[in-house]
């Protein structure tokens, strides 16, 4: 059965179960579910934000997809080149995805390097700055992917289906919108639902691999925090 017990050096309220398993929410809201697996080396983590398709309107249809792009782009303290590099650098990875219910920001590293993984990643998911010409590149960069995703008959028949089953409802919209809505999207727009759904209350983060349990819950309350400016 689970128990709570109190994480040392953090004084924060954690449920336990016997499958080393953890999942702690904290002061601002947001979710940590961890698993400690001391016979690795690595770590996994993923920012997850219940942030996809199904919460979009027609008008918007597409914004989050342009939103987990547009991150990478730079953000407050990191170019997009930097960011790339950032883990690359010391032999990790880092990518992100959009689901219909989700958006995910993911990375893959060394023990060692968790710190650095954790403030990549809450670099992107608080601090994002939308540069309005990166903006306008990125738009032609996903009217492509539409393209390809229209060329790829097993991609194209699942959008179909849900479309089919769904009709009007938002679970029927495409991830990646369509040129025309993709076309409109302006930063304001982008920025207002940034700000809206990329809250630490609206967030999960998830981490396996080998790690100090409050070390981690530490430098992920201080990384992703509810303050964040915007150009």
């Amino acid at each position: 059965m689970p128990r709570n017990f109190i994480v040392p050096e953090t004084g924060m309220k954690t449920l336990y179960d016997e499958n080393n398993y953890t999942k702690v929410i904290l002061d601002n809201g947001l979710t940590l579910v961890s698993q400690h697996m001391p016979h690795l080396r690595s770590v996994s983590i993923g920012v997850w934000i219940t942030a996809g398709s199904r919460f979009e309107s027609a008008d918007t249809m597409g914004i989050f997809h342009f939103i987990e792009h547009s991150v990478f782009k730079g953000t407050k303290h990191r170019s997009a080149l930097q960011i790339a590099k950032s883990l690359e650098n010391v032999g990790g990875s880092i990518n992100a995805f959009t689901s219909k219910e989700h958006t995910c920001f993911y990375a893959n590293i060394l023990s060692e390097d968790l710190a650095l993984a954790v403030d990549v990643l809450a670099d992107l998911v608080i601090h994002a700055r939308f540069d309005a010409k990166e903006i306008n590149r990125e738009k032609q960069v996903i009217l492509e992917e539409i393209r390809d995703t229209e060329d790829t008959p097993e991609e194209f028949v699942q959008d179909y289906f849900y479309g089919q089953v769904y009709r009007n409802h938002p679970m029927g919209y495409n991830i990646l919108g369509t040129p025309q809505s993709v076309k409109v999207l302006d930063r304001k727009s982008i920025v207002d639902t940034y700000r809206k759904y990329y809250v630490p209350s609206n967030m999960v983060v998830s981490v396996a691999g080998n790690f100090d349990e409050a070390k981690l819950q530490s430098v992920i309350a201080k990384k992703i925090c509810i303050s964040k400016k915007f150009a």
